[in-house]
C-alpha cells in the first residue's frame, strides 16, 4: 500500500511538473498561436509522426480548405506559396478544389519572374493536368464554363500581367486541340483563340468569349490585337451558325476600336494585311448599307453625323436618299482607314475598291471657290446641327495621308479657314502640300482686298479653332509658317509646278513689315536663333526668285543679330582678360541697356564643351548675373536662361557660398526666385546637385528666415532627391531612393533640421486655418512634410533619426501652437505610412501619436500599407465560412498598431452596416447567418383583384453573427487607453451605434435569443467603456443622432429597449449626468 501510494504522488508529480509543456490539440476550436518555446517541439512531433501528411489527406475536417480561408481569389492567391507544393506532392488534393479555386492557383504559378517562378511552375503540373481538363470539358459543362469565363476575364483585364499569364494558361491547357488546328491563322503563342472553338461546350461558352474578347480589345496592341479581331470574326460566325444570338455586331465592335484607339489601330492594321482587309470589309460593309438607309434616326442625334456625297460619288442604283446619315465612331474610322492606306496597296482587289468608294465619297476632287452646297465631308455636320462634324485634327491625319491621291483630295476638301494650320503640321506629302499652297494663292488672287482675305485666317477668332495651345499672336503664327514653308520648299521650284505664289509673296512681306515694326535697340529673341531664322528667309528669297519676285523684299530690314559673330568683349571673357569687378561692371550696364548679345557671347563661351575660360571668370559672370537678377526682376528673361548653366560651368573646386547665398535669397521677386531654383534643380549635373547639398547642410544649424528662403532650398532638396512624391506610388514598394547615394543620405538627422527649421518659419508665416488645411490635406502637403517623407524611404535608421529631430523640437514647443499642431501630424504620416520603420517603444512617441491622432480629424484618408489588409480582412469576415485565423490577425494588428487600425473605424461602419442589409430572400443553408421576422406576422395586399401575403423586411432582420462579434473582438484587443481616448474621435461611437441599432431591431423580431451571444459580447463592451471612462459612456449614451431608425429620442432609450440597459441604470444615468452638467 505505501509503494502504491508514493507510485501515485510521483505521477501527480511528474504530471504537475510537465503540466505547462501539455498542449490540447482540438481541430474544431478556433486557430492558435503556439508559444515560441513550443515551436521547435511541433515540429519535431510533425517530423516524427508525420501530421503535415495526415492533416493534408484528411477530408473531415478538411484542414487544406480551412487553411486557404476562402475560396476568393485573394485567399488562393495568398496561400499559393504552400497550397501548389502540397498539390505537387499529393495531387488528389486537387479534386477537393473547385474548378475557380484551381484556375486562381495556375494563374498564380504562371504569373511570377525568375528561379522561384520556375520552380512554380514545375509544381503546378497537376494543377495544369487537372485545369487542362476541366476546361476541354471532361469533368463536366458547369465546371468547363465556370472555368474558361474565368480564365477570359483575367484576358480582358486592365492589367498586362494578368492579361499575359490568362493568354499563357489558355495556351498550356488547350494545346491538345491546338495541334488539332487546321487553319492556322496565328503564331504559337495565339492558336489557344482558335482552340476554344472545339472544346466540347463551344457554344454554351461562345457568348462569354465573344462579349470578354471584344472588351480585351482596349487594352492589347500589335500581334495580340490582330489575333483577338480575326478570332472575334470567327466567333461571331460560329454563333450565327449555332443560331447564337447576343448583343454584339462586329461592325460595331471594330468602328467602336478604331474610332476610341486610332493611334493603336493604325499602327495594328497598318502592319497586318489580313487584319487590314478585315476592317476594310467589315467598315465598307456597313457604309453600303447607311447608303440604303432611310431617314429612321432622330435629327437632334449628337453620335450622327449628315452629310452629301461628293460630286465624284457614283451613286448605286438602289440609294434612294440625298442625306446621308453615319454614326460618328463609323466615318472616324473610314478616316483612319484613309490615312493609312499606302499607293503600294492599290490593286484590283477588294480592299482597293472600298478605298476608293470611301474617296469618292468623302473628299472632293476639286476645289470650288464659294461653293453654295458643300459637298463630301467638307459639308459634314451634327445631326440636327449647323456645328462641323470634321475637326482640325481629322484634316490633319487626312492630309498627311500615306497616299498622295487621298492626301490631295483632302487638301482640295479641307475649310480654307483651316488651310494655314495644315501647312504648320510636318511631314506634310508633296502632294497635299502644294495644293493647300496653290488654293491659297488662288484665294488672293480673286480676292478684292488679298490683303484682308490673308489677315482674316490670322485672326484669333480663326486660330481659336486650331486646336494648338499657346499658338501666339498672328505675328508670331507668321513668322512659324514661313518659317516650316522655307523648309517644305527648299527644293521645289513653283513656276513649274504651276502653283500660284500669292500666299508665299504675301507671306513674306507681312513678316518683313513685322520686323521693320520692332522699336529700335530690342531685337526679341525667338526660341530659334536668329541665324537659323535668316537661312530660312534666303531660302524663300532663292524661292521668290526663281518666280520672279525681287530678293531685296526678303531680306529688306533683316540684320544678322550680333550674337552670330564674336564680340570684342565675349573675345576678353574668354581670354581671361576681365576680372571679377570688370565683369560685375559690364554685365550690369548691359543689362540695364537690355543689351543681351554680349553677355548671351559670354555664356556660350563659358559653357562650351570645350571651353578654356577660366572657372573664377565663370563664377563672377554666374554672381554678376544673380546680383542683377536679385535686384531688378525686369531681367527676367536672361536670367532663367543663363543662370542654371553657368552653375554646371562653374569649376568643381571653386567656392560658391556667396553664390549660393544669392541663389537662395529671400530677397527674390517670388516668382522669379522660384522659377530660377526650379530651372536650377532641373538641370543641375550631379556634381553641382552634390555642391549645393553641401552647402545647405552646413548652413543647416544657423539659417535665418530673415535672409535665406527656407521653402527655396525645401523646394530644391525635394525636386534632385530623385524621388516622386510617396503619394503618388504604392506605399508598398520598396525601392531605393534615387539619392540614396548622395550626400543627404549620410546626414538624414541635418536635413531634417533643415525641413524643420523651414516648418518652424512656415508656421510663423500662415495663417492657422491654412496651415491645419495643408497639413491635414491627403496630398497638398508643405514641402518640408514631403521632404522628411521622403527621407523615411532610406530606411528604418533614417526614419528613427527623423522622429528623434521632431520629439526634440517639440520638447521646447507648445503642443497646441500651429508649430506644434504641425509636428504632430507629421509624427503621425510618418508613422501611418512606415509603420514597421517606427519603434513605439517610446512613452513621448506614443503621446504624441495620440495626440495628433484627436487632432487630425482627416488622418484616415491619408495612405497606410496596412490599409489593405484591413479592408480585405473585414470582407472575408462577411463570408460565414470565414478562417479564424483572418480575426486572429485582426487582434495581431490591434495589439501592435492599435491607430492604424483604428483608422477602419469608418470601413468597419460601413461593412457592419451593408451586412444588415434587408434582403428580399434570405440566403438559404447559411447557418450562421441571423434571420428574423416581425412579431406581427405577414400583412395582406390586393393585387387584382387577389389577396396576396407579404412580409416586410427592413434593415437588422438578417446579420452575419460571426462577423459583428468577430468586429468586437478584434476592437476589444485594442489597449483600452487608445480604445476610447482615441477611438471616440475616430469613429468608434458610429460604430457602437450600429450595434445599438441592429439589438435594437432584433429586439421586435420573433428570433432574438438567436442574438444572445452578440448581446453578451456587446453588453462586455458597454461594460469596458463604462469602467474606462465614465463621461464618454454618458455622452454616448446622450447621443441622439441615429441614421435609418426613427425617432426613438437618445441612445440610452435604445440600450433599454434592446435589454442592454435596465431601466433603474438609464434614471441613474440621467441623474448622474445632470449633475454632471450642474
Amino acid at each position: 500500500a505505501a509503494e502504491a501510494a508514493a507510485a501515485a504522488s510521483k505521477r501527480r508529480k511528474l504530471l504537475k511538473s510537465v503540466q505547462k509543456t501539455i498542449m490540447v490539440w482540438d481541430p474544431k476550436s478556433p486557430a492558435r498561436k503556439p508559444p515560441k518555446e513550443s515551436v521547435d517541439l511541433i515540429l519535431s512531433v510533425e517530423q516524427l509522426f508525420g501530421l503535415s501528411k495526415s492533416f493534408q489527406k484528411a477530408t473531415r475536417p478538411d484542414f487544406v480548405i480551412l487553411s486557404v480561408g476562402q475560396t476568393t481569389r485573394e485567399a488562393i492567391e495568398r496561400a499559393s506559396s504552400w497550397v501548389i507544393p502540397v498539390i505537387s506532392s499529393l495531387p488528389s488534393i486537387i479534386g477537393r478544389l473547385p474548378a475557380s479555386s484551381s484556375c486562381y492557383l495556375l494563374l498564380q504559378a504562371y504569373g511570377g519572374a525568375g528561379e522561384q517562378a520556375s520552380g512554380m511552375k514545375e509544381l503546378s503540373a497537376p494543377l495544369l493536368e487537372h485545369v487542362s481538363k476541366t476546361v476541354v470539358g471532361a469533368n463536366g459543362q458547369e465546371d468547363s464554363i465556370s472555368a474558361v469565363k474565368l480564365l477570359l476575364t483575367d484576358v480582358a483585364n486592365k492589367l498586362p500581367e494578368r492579361r499575359r499569364c490568362a493568354r499563357r494558361v489558355f495556351q498550356e491547357t488547350l494545346s491538345d486541340l491546338n495541334a488539332k488546328v487546321e487553319d492556322r491563322m496565328f503564331d504559337s503563342h495565339h492558336t489557344w483563340l482558335q482552340g476554344l472553338l472545339l472544346i466540347e461546350h463551344a457554344s454554351s461558352l461562345i457568348a462569354d468569349a465573344i462579349e470578354l474578347l471584344s472588351l480585351a480589345l482596349s487594352y492589347e496592341r500589335g500581334s495580340v490585337l490582330r489575333a483577338l479581331v480575326l478570332s472575334l470574326d470567327r466567333y461571331m460566325a460560329f454563333a450565327a451558325s449555332k443560331g447564337i444570338q447576343g448583343d454584339w455586331s462586329m461592325s460595331a465592335t471594330l468602328c467602336h476600336l478604331v474610332s476610341d484607339r486610332p493611334i493603336t489601330c493604325s499602327a495594328s492594321i497598318e502592319k497586318y494585311a489580313d487584319l487590314r482587309d478585315l476592317v476594310i470589309s467589315v467598315v465598307y460593309g456597313e457604309f453600303e448599307a447607311l447608303m440604303k438607309q432611310k431617314d429612321t434616326m432622330e435629327d437632334d442625334e449628337e453620335d450622327y453625323v449628315e452629310m452629301k456625297p461628293s460630286r465624284s460619288f457614283e451613286r448605286p442604283a438602289d440609294m434612294t436618299i440625298d442625306v446621308v446619315k453615319f454614326p460618328l465612331d463609323r466615318l472616324e474610322s473610314i478616316f483612319v482607314l484613309l490615312s493609312i492606306w499606302s499607293e503600294e496597296d492599290a490593286g484590283q482587289d477588294s480592299s482597293s475598291r472600298s478605298i476608293g468608294h470611301f474617296t469618292n465619297f468623302l473628299l472632293l476632287p476639286d476645289a470650288k471657290v464659294e461653293a453654295e452646297d458643300l459637298e463630301g465631308i467638307s459639308g459634314a455636320v451634327f445631326a440636327g446641327t449647323s456645328h462641323p462634324a470634321v475637326s482640325v485634327s481629322q484634316w490633319v491625319m487626312l492630309a498627311k495621308s500615306k497616299s498622295d491621291h487621298i492626301a490631295r483630295r483632302a487638301a482640295l476638301s479641307a475649310p480654307t479657314r483651316y488651310l494655314p494650320r495644315l501647312l504648320l503640321c510636318s511631314g506634310l506629302p508633296r502632294a497635299s502640300l502644294l495644293t493647300m499652297i496653290d488654293r491659297l494663292g488662288i484665294l488672293g488672287e480673286v480676292a478684292d482686298d488679298k490683303g484682308k482675305s490673308y489677315r482674316d485666317l490670322f485672326m484669333p477668332s480663326a486660330m481659336s479653332d486650331w486646336g494648338i495651345s499657346h499658338v501666339g499672336g498672328r505675328k508670331d503664327v507668321a513668322r512659324k509658317l514661313l518659317g516650316r514653308l522655307s523648309s517644305y520648299l527648299s527644293n521645289v521650284n513653283l513656276e513649274d509646278e504651276k502653283i500660284s505664289p500669292t500666299f508665299i509673296v504675301w507671306l513674306n512681306g507681312e513678316c518683313q513689315q513685322n520686323e521693320k515694326a520692332k522699336k529700335p535697340g530690342v531685337k526679341k529673341r525667338s526660341k530659334a536663333s536668329k541665324t537659323s531664322s535668316f537661312e530660312k528667309l534666303a531660302t524663300v528669297s532663292s524661292v521668290l526668285q526663281s518666280i520672279g519676285s525681287p530678293v531685296e523684299e526678303v531680306v529688306g530690314g533683316l540684320e544678322l543679330d550680333s550674337s552670330t559673330k564674336k564680340t570684342e568683349l565675349s573675345a576678353k571673357f574668354t581670354k581671361s582678360e576681365l576680372d571679377g569687378e570688370d565683369i560685375q561692371k559690364q554685365v550690369t550696364a548691359l543689362c540695364q541697356d537690355q543689351l543681351f548679345d554680349d553677355i548671351d557671347g559670354m555664356v556660350q563661351s563659358a559653357t562650351a564643351f570645350d571651353s578654356k575660360t577660366d572657372p573664377t571668370s565663370v563664377t563672377s559672370l554666374l554672381q554678376a548675373l544673380l546680383h542683377f537678377g536679385l535686384y531688378s526682376p525686369r531681367s527676367q528673361a536672361p536670367v532663367t536662361r543663363w543662370i542654371p548653366n553657368l552653375f554646371n560651368a562653374c569649376g568643381v573646386k571653386e567656392d560658391l557660398g556667396e553664390i549660393y547665398q544669392l541663389l537662395f535669397s529671400a530677397r527674390w521677386d517670388d516668382q522669379l526666385g522660384d522659377t530660377v531654383v526650379s530651372l536650377c534643380s532641373s538641370s543641375f549635373s550631379s556634381e553641382s546637385v552634390a555642391k549645393c547639398h553641401e552647402w545647405i547642410l552646413k548652413q543647416s544649424s544657423d539659417m535665418n528666415g530673415d535672409f535665406i528662403s527656407l521653402r527655396r532650398i525645401i523646394h530644391f532638396l525635394v525636386s534632385t532627391s530623385g524621388m516622386t512624391a510617396p503619394y503618388k506610388e504604392s506605399v508598398a514598394k520598396n525601392q531605393t531612393p534615387a539619392f540614396a547615394g548622395l550626400l543627404v543620405a549620410k546626414r538624414v538627422d541635418e536635413v531634417a533640421l533643415v525641413a524643420l527649421q523651414a516648418a518652424s518659419w512656415e508656421c510663423d508665416e500662415t495663417p492657422m486655418h491654412k496651415l491645419v488645411q495643408r497639413i491635414s490635406s491627403r496630398n497638398d502637403i508643405p514641402s518640408w512634410m514631403l521632404l522628411l517623407l521622403q527621407l523615411g524611404r532610406l530606411g528604418k535608421a533614417s526614419v528613427s533619426k527623423i522622429v528623434a529631430a521632431i520629439l526634440k523640437s517639440m520638447s521646447s514647443t507648445q503642443q497646441d501652437s500651429a508649430l506644434g499642431l504641425s509636428l504632430q501630424a507629421i509624427t503621425l504620416r510618418l508613422y501611418t505610412l512606415y509603420p514597421t520603420s517606427v519603434s513605439l517603444g517610446n512613452a513621448a512617441l506614443r503621446t504624441v501619436l495620440v495626440a495628433a491622432s484627436k487632432s487630425v480629424s482627416t488622418a484616415s484618408e491619408w495612405r497606410c500599407p496596412f490599409d489593405a489588409q484591413v479592408d480585405d480582412t473585414l470582407e472575408a469576415l462577411k463570408d460565414t465560412q470565414h478562417s479564424p485565423r483572418l480575426t486572429q490577425s485582426m487582434i495581431d494588428l490591434a495589439k501592435s498598431h492599435p491607430l492604424l487600425l483604428l483608422r477602419r473605424l469608418g470601413q468597419m461602419k460601413t461593412v457592419l452596416e451593408s451586412d444588415a442589409q434587408a434582403e428580399a430572400v434570405p440566403r438559404p443553408g447559411v447557418r450562421s447567418r441571423v434571420h428574423g421576422e416581425s412579431l406581427e406576422g405577414s400583412l395582406t395586399a390586393a393585387q387584382n383583384g387577389r389577396v396576396l401575403k407579404v412580409k416586410l423586411r427592413h434593415w437588422g432582420y438578417s446579420f452575419t453573427d460571426p462577423l459583428w462579434v468577430g468586429v468586437l473582438e478584434i476592437l476589444m484587443s485594442v489597449p483600452r487607453e487608445v480604445l476610447f481616448d482615441c477611438g471616440m474621435a475616430m469613429g468608434l461611437a458610429e460604430v457602437l451605434l450600429e450595434y445599438a441599432k441592429l439589438l435594437f431591431v432584433q429586439s421586435g423580431l420573433n428570433n432574438k435569443d438567436r442574438a444572445s451571444r452578440l448581446k453578451g459580447r456587446f453588453g462586455d463592451f458597454m461594460r469596458l467603456l463604462e469602467e474606462s471612462s465614465p463621461f464618454l459612456w454618458n455622452k454616448w449614451l446622450a447621443s441622439k443622432d441615429h441614421p435609418g431608425i426613427k425617432s426613438v429620442g437618445c441612445t440610452r432609450n435604445m440600450m433599454v429597449t434592446a435589454s442592454l440597459l435596465t431601466p433603474e441604470q438609464a434614471i441613474a444615468n440621467i441623474k448622474a449626468r445632470g449633475e454632471a452638467k450642474r
